[in-house]
């Protein structure tokens, strides 16, 4: 469902300094601190729908991982090699 913001009541809030700061920073040319907010809040996948898109990831093979990954089981991974 759609909402027109522009129709919606408008309530006061108050705001501590450096979330002023932080907002202020992630304004966009045009943008009023509720049309920050908005994206912010309504634009963050789930941790699911994150993992589901790095699931859908092509594999790739890379000469410099695999350099690290023998580094890694090498030093930091004794007794168990990691599984590939």
């Amino acid at each position: 469902m759609h909402m027109n913001m522009n129709t919606m009541a408008a309530k006061n809030v108050a705001l501590r300094a450096e979330v002023v700061h932080i907002l202020d920073r992630e304004k966009r040319d045009g943008e009023s601190y509720s049309d920050v907010i908005f994206r912010l809040v309504t634009k963050r996948p789930s941790l699911g729908e994150m993992l589901e898109k790095l699931r859908q990831l092509p594999v790739e093979d890379s000469p410099d991982l695999d350099r690290r990954l023998k580094e890694i089981r090498r030093h930091g991974n004794r007794g168990r090699p990691l599984a590939r």
